[in-house]
């Protein structure tokens, strides 16, 4: 795959950028990290953006179907551009 962006999901309140940094640098080097949040109350939304500085973690976590958990909630791993999805 062509993608260096996942999708993750199912986040909950207490997870910060950081966390999901710290978690996701076991597959690559993350580049960025963006928890979406409302524009209006300010409040997480549940779902991130994680982003690689190469193609092979996108990799790792899609055709490995590396199943990610963190000890404060279940993740959702996507495939930015194909939209694969694997809920744990």
């Amino acid at each position: 795959m062509m993608v260096k962006k996942i999708f993750v999901s199912g986040i909950k309140d207490e997870i910060e950028n950081e966390d999901l940094r710290e978690y996701f640098a076991e597959l690559g080097h993350v580049v960025d990290v963006d928890i979406i949040v409302d524009k209006d109350t300010k409040r997480k939304r549940g779902f991130a953006f994680v982003q690689f500085d190469d193609y092979d973690p996108v990799d790792k976590a899609v055709c490995e179907c590396l199943l990610l958990q963190l000890v404060t909630g279940n993740l959702c791993i996507q495939n930015q551009k194909s939209r694969f999805q694997v809920v744990v």
